[in-house]
């Protein structure tokens, strides 16, 4: 008996792997195409295992059906055989090559229709205009596309895919034509005359061929888009883009014609151009108003625009008063700028950023609208003040009351804060026009001040310090020297003189020649770092140790000098002009630049956290990647791992080369293809949180991430989600899409109003797009909504088309009814139609009021307010931008001066964004006036001066003065106090402090730790002198530069692990460990944790007495919980008995694979030879949904099993083959010859392959087949195919052969009479019940009942049958064809055989006879085969006499020496082998010969047992039903080596064999599986303890072991988590050793039969 591993190991191989003929028919061939796995038999031929091959079979095989049948995998070529993979050059056939597809299936062949020999190959097609070589039938659209998809009838003789000139018809066909294309565009077609009829070509359309009928503008446009017509009676049309010159014609005449979309007007010879100087007002308009009505007219209408027109003074200001003047010059346009505005006299004037209302619904779009103008004549931009103004104001840096350089800056980059007007101020000339205010007391201050200064010839600023000299009196001013960074002085150095305030008095340092100190170096470093030059925009200057005054300008890391100590710290903190930190790695004067490798930098903290805050700044050039520190105590740094950490706010916060992928830290790689993925969802989706060098990163195909592409979002599509995946517009019913230009967006509405919808949310290169009714895509938008609309519209219809449309900021259009121009225009309140309330006109434009008596709308203005409103939420709800004066309401724009009131109520009122108050004099009728810090002598706190002028934003407007009162914002030598004055005041370069204990001068908070006093003993008290200072216990040193070492013992216990200390106080205060062994006792190791640990990492080994780092096996093998082990260290998870380090399932070893707990939490499981996670098709039993999402999280049942994304084919029962996870249709379809069936995607009859009518029944009734696929079944008549036409809609159908003028086609069944065929195969095609007599068409019936031979030869209802010949006596005949009427041909058993007759036959000598019993043969021919078995023919000798006959066949008549070759000899007939001839077999114990017993008893193996070890061939027999009786019989053991081993010792010479069953120590198969009973009732339960398999019981087993550890009898129960029997059978689990016998060998070999597919699944 063949072992299962021995199978499975053959399954794997190739045919030609097997060396012998027995291997060779057991073993297949797996061969694959087109993603299907087709398995082949493996034959022996020539004296080799060889693969079968297609093109091998018979050339018989004519159908898709003989060829898979006779081997997977293969279809009909015609004649013979190809493999579904094959191209279609591989098929053969004339009309047969048109239902062939090669390359498994995605490859329509077709064939030439000059090849007359059906052997030649079949072709394919790469373009259209073939289609004349292949045959006359593709004579329309629908045949063509079936040559190729892109394909269409030419109109002539031919498919193509061209433009016009290749299509071929007449004038109608041309004009209608949508098919023809120039260059992928489609082209629109026309035919001039029609005379030539349908052979000659179409030709591209042009404006001129249009009809003489077409006499307007709409007829041109409805025969080609954007013609004109040409305007004169005779009719036809034009191209627009046909130049006025072209015409002649009066002024009325020339008026008809255009230019590129621009009215003509009469010239003096011929028609011209309309500009505004030869535009003729009539006379009808007598007044300037009527005069400047109509010009206006042609504003912006037809293709005008503001670059014909003049200075705004050459308008006349036409208008009742001052306020329509204004209005009216604001709507006009003058060279180079928009709008104009009106001051007085007759004529406008160019407009002043103050006539322009701010116009938007918040500050923020108030203030881009009055960005967005720019007066040319001042060349400035207007902007938005103050957030409480509603009028813009000029930019001008003096408007804007800032109180610091920042603040100014972020105004306008031209603008400078200027501390002796306090205020922002423009540029000055040269720096020295900038006078230095009082209150700096030192040099350094002065520097910060200058460089953050510019003038007009130089970028920046600075300061010239004399050394040695005095500054005495006088004013100080900034100078230009600050352009160079050795401009700059350093406030403190070795040798020089320390200036430390203005009085000239020197302080001196330390004595010259000595050199700095490294306090001072650093200092130094810190000042220089602060420094800016070239315009303030980039931090330029360091120190290098070997400059003594100046600071220098960035540089090289190398030319950086490095002092003689603490060189690390200070080139660390200089970086070079690629912005890189540089380094010192060797003992050179200098830094040193980037190095290549993480290990060439060397580390220099006191700490783990210092030196990895320390190594992460670094750059490896080799590596491509920032680097980590090492925590072994190693002075250098390291190539970091990502991979440490698994949390998002990890990845970069620890390195700067590390991104995170949804699930852990990864290397930042270059660019984003560069990211290896699995091609998953989860894969896929990792992607999308990748960041590369290159920018964010998306997915597309494949196994790789790509850079992100708008494209790839695919659902929540909005303008704000497409911004946020990156810089995309959305159109939101279809894709996210890459910012183009507004005319590039087709809006996917169907309405108007839908596609405005679209079109107004989204964002086009030139800012916010819009949609105008009658185009096929979104437009830009404008500031005055002068967008071309459908003209001509009625008024209702051009409101309509107008209010879809927005201007630029957002804001509805309008229509002006008087004004018929064909444009939209910006609303105004007397567009309104009919204005019924005040309601109408605001709900058309805010703001707007009715006049009811002319029922039309009007600016509402403040001023219209009852005085009844005394709030501002009264007169805002009044109009907006309207405030009360309290006796009304006034613009918001007006001055405090405008509002009038006592103190009391003039606190209430806000002048153009300015708080205004009174004085405490003023009565009721007193103007108000504005805030100023100054007016406020109570404030007693900052909050109070916040509530008397609120802070604009985060800027203060006034602070408290430290007293009784507010001051605006100022520096801290500005405020006088004790340091706890100091210490409370608001100040621009606080927080401040005073040193002295007396009253004085405040100063900027000391960045000098040491200088603060010794009674100093916390960190409050130390952060109260400086934000960066800690305490030492006896004063303050810096936090940055602080070590264990410098601390007091008191201070030492406070920084266990504060500040990036970690101390430890002994006799001193020292740094903790950074190592295990650095602990010299087990009290210290096994107690206290190492730096950065909050947990105990450090165990005590007792052996060698010394501390170590602990490790998770190390943990005590009591822990049989993850919860156990983790409470001792985090990483740590049990394995049953102790603990191991938690990871992924591959670091997992197969004792603990089934119970650990990865590092995400997942399950794992032990397969081929290593452990995994867990996937969905690891469970192969589960039978619902919730069992297999309880088993993995996503997965979902197959029936038998669960996979993660289930398709149909993956469904492997019945019920739930109903529909897959994409919401495709299954269906549970069985091929005819399959018994059991399969589940296929299904949506209609064509997803069936299948070649048959009965195949494609089997998937519907409704499907029939082409020949080549499944297609619906429709009515017969209408049935094109013959292949098809066997089962229609109505009924029955048969293809009706052709006659006389009617060609063959597919009708209704009614009955075989109704056809004409001469042949049987043309009866058959019209019903398969039908016959020809050679004439026509007729039922079958008995061979008996036809009276021509034709008939005759067509066969029977009763059989096979024979015309028989006429004769003397009777006339030819049909009947029932018999053996006696073989020709004497056939003179043989196998040519009679093979004859058809009722019965079977064999030969009598002379002729053919019917078959017999044996013993009525009297020929040796004809002794072969008879009724009752096979034949033999016996020759026998009695008396002398020899005769012979012929008898049935026995065992003894064969010759053959082995049991295998008498087991097969005689056909129905059980035979052994005697070792000389074949025996009857018998029951085993009447056997003594060893070969006749190990061929086997009636039903039931033998085991032999020789008599005499001499001679071994001769013993007992007797029946195998247990291993023991095999003890001397090791073939027949072997033959159960399921349950049996046969084992042979050899001691002294003297061999002994035993046959003993397997234990679960001896039958290990990769995994510990069950061990069956002899009999295979009962099983022993093994499980797996270290390396070796020990008895268990089923609750040992897990949800990954339990189905195959019980011989796929028990499966795991998801609810009760428990193993349970799958069913109720007679087989026992059994937990001991008990060897049970049986004689049940049916039942052995079953279930050995189920071990074996279980294997093979």
């Amino acid at each position: 008996m063949i072992h299962v591993r021995a199978i499975l190991l053959a399954l794997l191989l190739e045919c030609a792997n097997y060396s012998n003929q027995s291997q060779c028919s057991l073993n297949k061939q797996y061969y694959q195409s087109g993603g299907n796995t087709y398995i082949r038999p493996c034959v022996w031929q020539n004296n080799s295992c060889q693969d079968i091959l297609c093109s091998s079979l018979p050339t018989t095989l004519t159908t898709d059906d003989a060829c898979s049948g006779a081997l997977p995998g293969c279809l009909t070529k015609g004649q013979g055989c190809v493999d579904v993979g094959d191209p279609c050059t591989s098929y053969q056939g004339l009309i047969e090559c048109f239902g062939f597809k090669g390359l498994n299936g995605t490859q329509r062949c077709f064939q030439l229709s000059s090849v007359q020999d059906s052997q030649t190959n079949c072709i394919i097609v790469n373009n259209c205009s073939q289609a004349n070589t292949i045959g006359p039938a593709f004579n329309n659209d629908s045949n063509c596309k079936f040559l190729l998809n892109q394909c269409y009838y030419n109109g002539k003789d031919n498919c193509t895919d061209g433009d016009c000139n290749s299509f071929y018809g007449t004038q109608k066909f041309c004009g209608q034509l949508k098919n023809a294309k120039s260059g992928g565009t489609p082209q629109a077609c026309w035919k001039v005359t029609d005379t030539s009829g349908s052979n000659t070509a179409c030709v591209p359309r042009q404006c001129s061929q249009a009809p003489t009928t077409n006499i307007s503008n709409t007829l041109c446009d409805q025969f080609m888009k954007g013609c004109l017509w040409n305007g004169t009676s005779a009719g036809g049309c034009q191209d627009p883009t046909t130049a006025c010159t072209q015409y002649k014609g009066n002024q009325s005449q020339c008026e008809t014609f255009s230019e590129s979309g621009k009215q003509c007007t009469a010239g003096s010879v011929a028609c011209v151009e309309t500009t505004c100087t030869n535009i003729k007002v009539p006379q009808s308009a007598a007044s300037n108003t009527d005069k400047g009505s109509y010009c206006q007219s042609f504003v912006n209408m037809n293709g005008y625009n503001s670059a014909i027109f003049g200075p705004c003074s050459k308008y006349i200001a036409l208008g009742a008063d001052d306020v329509a003047k204004q209005q009216y010059c604001q709507t006009l346009m003058y060279s180079g700028g928009p709008g104009c505005s009106y001051v007085t006299g007759d004529n406008c004037s160019q407009a002043q950023c103050e006539d322009f209302t701010a116009v938007g619904t918040d500050a923020d779009s108030k203030a881009l609208y009055c960005k967005s103008i720019i007066l040319s004549s001042q060349k400035s931009q207007c902007a938005l003040i103050n957030a409480l103004d509603t009028t813009c104001r000029s930019s001008q840096c003096s408007n804007y009351d800032i109180k610091t350089q920042d603040a100014c800056q972020q105004f306008s980059a031209s603008c400078f804060w200027n501390p002796s007007i306090q205020k922002c101020a423009g540029k000055l000339n040269n720096c020295t026009d900038y006078q230095i205010p009082d209150g700096f007391t030192k040099i350094s201050e002065l520097q910060l001040y200058c460089a953050g200064q510019a003038s007009t010839a130089s970028t920046a600023c600075g300061i010239q310090i004399s050394f040695g000299s005095r500054l005495l009196g006088g004013s100080l001013v900034c100078s230009d020297l600050s352009r160079s960074c050795q401009a700059i002085r350093v406030p403190a150095s070795a040798v020089q003189v320390q200036v430390e305030n203005l009085s000239g008095v020197p302080v001196p340092g330390p004595a010259p020649g000595s050199g700095p100190t490294i306090d001072e170096v650093m200092a130094n470093l810190k000042f220089c770092s602060s420094m800016y030059v070239n315009g303030g925009t980039v931090q330029n200057c360091y120190f290098s140790n070997d400059q003594l005054y100046n600071c220098v300008d960035i540089s090289a890391c190398d030319q950086y000098q490095a002092p003689s100590t603490q060189q690390q710290q200070f080139c660390s903190q200089l970086k070079d002009t690629d912005n890189r930190v540089c380094s010192y790695v060797s003992a050179s004067a200098n830094c040193n630049v980037p190095q290549q490798n993480c290990s060439d930098y060397f580390t220099f903290g006191d700490t783990v956290i210092a030196n990895q805050n320390f190594c992460k700044q670094y750059f490896a050039l080799s590596e491509f990647a920032y680097c980590g520190s090492n925590t072994s105590g190693s002075s250098t740094c390291k190539s970091f791992e990502c991979s440490d950490y698994t949390q998002d706010d990890q990845c970069q916060s620890y390195n700067r080369s590390c991104i995170y992928n949804g699930s852990g830290c990864v290397r930042l790689m270059k660019g984003c293809s560069n990211y290896q993925i699995a091609n998953t969802v989860q894969g896929q989706q990792s992607c999308f949180v990748l960041t590369s060098a290159l920018g964010q990163c998306g997915w597309s195909n494949g196994t790789t991430c790509s850079q992100r592409q708008c494209s790839q979002l695919k659902s929540g599509l909005t303008l704000t989600t497409c911004k946020q995946f990156i810089a995309c517009d959305s159109d939101p019913t279809i894709i996210c899409l890459n910012i183009g230009s507004c005319a590039s967006y087709v809006p996917h509405g169907q309405t108007d109003a839908e596609k405005a919808a679209i079109c107004n949310k989204m964002v086009g290169t030139n800012g916010l797009c819009t949609f105008m009714v009658g185009s096929p895509n979104c437009i830009d938008t404008n500031e005055s909504c002068s967008y071309n609309r459908p003209y001509p519209q009625t008024n209702e219809q051009a409101q309509q088309a107008c209010s879809l449309a927005v201007d630029n900021l957002g804001r509805p259009c309008g229509f002006n009814v008087n004004d018929a121009d064909g444009v939209c225009y910006s609303r105004s309140c007397d567009q309104i139609l009919t204005a019924k309330s005040n309601s109408d006109c605001n709900a058309y434009l805010a703001g707007c009021q009715a006049d009811l008596t002319n029922q039309t709308c009007g600016l509402k203005l403040c001023t219209d307010a009852a005085s009844t409103l005394t709030t501002n939420p009264a007169c805002q709800q009044f109009r907006a931008n309207c405030l009360t004066n309290g006796n009304g309401c006034i613009e918001s724009t007006e001055l405090c001066s405008a509002y009038k009131g006592d103190q009391s109520t003039c606190n209430n009122f806000i002048g153009n964004g300015i708080p205004c108050t009174n004085n405490p004099t003023a009565i009721s009728t007193s103007s108000c006036i504005e805030r100023t810090c100054l007016l406020n002598t109570t404030a007693s706190k900052d909050s109070d001066c916040d509530v008397w002028y609120p802070p604009t934003g985060t800027q203060k407007n006034c602070v408290w003065n430290g007293s009784s009162g507010c001051v605006p914002p100022r520096f801290c030598s500005q405020f006088t106090g004790t340091n706890d004055l100091c210490s409370k005041v608001t100040a621009e370069d606080g927080p401040c402090f005073r040193k002295e204990a007396n009253s004085g001068a405040c100063s900027p908070t000391n960045t000098d730790c040491s200088q603060a006093p010794s009674t100093y003993n916390t960190d409050i008290l130390c952060k109260s002198w400086g934000s960066s200072c800690i305490t030492n216990g006896s004063g303050c040193i810096a936090q940055a530069t602080a070590t264990c070492a410098n601390l007091s013992q008191s201070a030492c216990p406070l920084y266990k692990s504060t500040a990036g200390l970690y101390c430890d106080l002994t006799d001193s205060c020292n740094n903790k460990p950074t190592t295990c062994n650095e602990y010299n006792n087990a009290s210290d190791c096994n107690n206290i944790p190492l730096i950065g640990q909050d947990k105990v990492t450090c165990g005590w080994n007792s052996q060698n007495s010394s501390c170590g780092l602990l490790t998770c096996d190390q943990l005590p093998v009591t822990l049989t919980t993850d919860a156990g082990c983790s409470s001792i260290f985090p990483t740590c998870v049990t394995n049953g008995a102790g603990c191991v380090t938690k990871g992924p399932c591959s670091s997992y070893s197969r004792q603990n694979c089934g119970t650990a707990v990865t590092t995400d939490s997942r399950t794992c499981i032990w397969s081929n030879s290593t452990c995994r996670p867990i996937e969905c098709t690891d469970n192969v039993t589960a039978q619902s949904d919730s069992a297999c999402n309880a088993y993995l999280q996503g997965c979902k049942t197959t029936g038998a099993g669960c996979a993660k994304s289930l398709t149909c084919p993956q469904i492997k029962t019945p019920q739930l083959c109903q529909i897959d996870s994409q919401g495709l249709t299954c269906l549970w379809y069985k091929a005819p010859n399959d018994s059991i069936g399969s589940c296929i995607t299904y949506s209609q009859c064509t997803d069936i392959i299948q070649s048959t009518h009965s195949a494609c029944q089997a998937a519907s009734p409704l499907c029939t087949t082409n020949g080549v696929t499944c297609v619906a079944i429709t009515s017969c008549a209408n049935t094109i195919q013959q292949a098809s036409c066997i089962k229609g809609s109505d009924g029955n159908c048969g293809w009706l052969p052709a006659f006389q003028q009617n060609p063959a086609s597919c009708q209704l069944f009614t009955q075989c009479l109704d056809a004409k065929g001469t042949t049987l195969q043309q009866c058959q095609s019209w019903g398969q019940m039908c016959i020809s007599d050679g004439v026509q068409c007729l039922q079958k019936e008995n061979c008996s009942r036809y009276l021509t031979q034709t008939a005759c030869q067509s066969g029977g209802t009763d059989g096979q049958c024979y015309w028989a010949p006429q004769t003397e006596k009777n006339s030819a005949f049909c009947k029932l064809q018999q053996c006696s009427d073989a020709t004497t041909n056939n003179l043989t058993h196998l040519g009679c055989s093979q004859f058809v007759a009722q019965t079977p036959c064999t030969t009598s000598g002379q002729g053919c006879i019917q078959l017999g019993l044996c013993s009525s043969y009297i020929i040796q021919e004809g002794c072969v085969q008879g009724t009752d078995g096979v034949c033999f023919w016996e020759q026998i000798n009695s008396n002398g006499q020899s005769t012979q006959q012929c008898r049935l066949k026995q065992c003894t008549d064969v010759v053959l020496t082995t049991s295998s070759a008498c087991s097969i000899a005689i056909n129905g007939v059980k035979c052994v082998s005697n070792s000389t001839n074949c025996i009857q077999k018998q029951q085993c114990s009447s056997y003594i010969n060893r070969e006749a017993c190990l061929g086997g008893g009636l039903d039931v193996n033998c085991a032999f047992k020789p008599t005499n070890i001499s001679i071994p061939d001769i013993g007992t027999c007797q029946n195998f039903n247990s291993c023991q009786v095999a003890d001397q019989d090791q073939v027949t053991c072997n033959s159960r080596s399921d349950v049996c081993f046969f084992n042979q010792t050899t001691i002294n010479g003297t061999t002994t064999s035993s046959c003993q069953p397997h234990t679960c120590s001896t039958i290990q198969q990769g995994t510990c599986q069950a061990v069956p009973s002899f009999d295979l009732s009962e099983y022993k339960i093994c499980v797996l303890s270290g390396t070796t398999c020990v008895d268990g019981n089923i609750n040992q087993l897990s949800a990954q072991t339990c189905y195959q550890g019980s011989l796929a009898t028990y499966t795991w129960n998801m609810a009760t988590q428990t193993c349970s029997a799958c069913v109720q059978k007679n087989t026992t689990i059994n937990n001991s050793e008990n060897n049970n016998t049986g004689s049940n060998t049916n039942g052995h070999l079953a279930k050995i039969m189920l071990l074996i597919i279980f294997y093979m699944i």
